[in-house]
């Protein structure tokens, strides 16, 4: 069963990651909330990268989803806030 479990997670990773590409924002933000439950460290850079979005709302989701997947995040994100040119 649980082997069953970790193909579901990572077919779920993939979708998701997919589904960031959407121009649709809806798509959008809730393939960033399911990443966020699903807290793979794989998406942080991903999520990171959505922080310049321009629709505030996947902005807000992707912090959410970035504090759920918790500490895998802090150093990623910490290196891209501390970068001159970076403005959210």
């Amino acid at each position: 069963m649980e082997i069953f479990e970790e193909w579901m997670q990572q077919y779920k990773l993939k979708k998701c990651l997919t589904k960031l590409q959407e121009k649709n924002p809806d798509i959008r933000r809730e393939a960033i909330k399911i990443l966020g439950e699903i807290g793979n460290p794989e998406a942080i850079k991903h999520l990171i990268a959505l922080l310049r979005e321009w629709d505030w709302n996947v902005q807000h989701q992707t912090t959410e989803a970035l504090a759920k997947i918790g500490l895998p995040a802090i150093e990623p994100l910490t290196k891209v806030l501390e970068e001159d040119n970076y403005s959210v």
